[in-house]
């Protein structure tokens, strides 16, 4: 897994491994076969796309986007989180501020 601990303007595709500790200044797309450990920050929207994986320890300011992947949320999602297939798990003392649909 490699590992990012700077700030990345503008959008993320994602199809490998990355523990991210900085911040991405748009949207992070996780695409299949990649994964994401968020300890950072995601300025826009999370989006999995089906067989990709994402932990969220951070903060994702928009939409936390299921489509298909495996989503853990145990930090926080400000906008909400859609939840439109897959797997997605909030853990207890996880902070969704929007609305889960």
């Amino acid at each position: 897994m490699d590992t990012r601990n700077d700030k990345i303007d503008g959008d993320l595709d994602l199809a490998y491994a990355l523990r991210l500790n900085g911040m991405v200044t748009g949207t992070i797309t996780v695409k299949r076969g990649g994964q994401l450990e968020l300890n950072g920050m995601c300025g826009q929207d999370l989006v999995l796309e089906g067989g990709a994986r994402a932990d969220v320890y951070g903060t994702v300011v928009g939409w936390a986007v299921n489509r298909g992947g495996c989503l853990s949320v145990f930090g926080t999602v400000v906008a909400g989180i859609a939840d439109e297939a897959g797997d997605t798990i909030v853990a207890k003392g996880a902070v969704v501020q929007g609305q889960v649909r």
